[in-house]
């Protein structure tokens, strides 16, 4: 079946295929990893990364959260964004 006539190709993934991908919140070992890796390694992951931390009791999102605010300005517009 076609798509819809004015229906927008969907947008290639701008994350590396290398990089780790945190699947649920309770998917500790991507996090680890990504977190190992740091900064800039991560960087175009940064915007996903933000979605992991609206729950801070979530596991992942105590992981995390110490790189994302390693990060500091560079990450300010993917925060306005969300």
């Amino acid at each position: 079946m076609l798509g819809h006539w004015n229906a927008a190709p969907p947008l290639p993934d701008p994350r590396p295929p290398e990089l780790p991908r945190i699947t649920a919140k309770l998917d500790e070992d991507a996090a680890r990893q990504l977190v190992a890796l740091g900064d800039p390694t991560v960087a175009p992951a940064l915007p996903d990364l933000l979605e992991w931390i609206q729950d801070m009791n979530w596991p992942v999102a105590r992981l995390i959260a110490p790189l994302l605010a390693s990060v500091g300005l560079p990450l300010v517009p993917d925060l306005r964004r969300v």
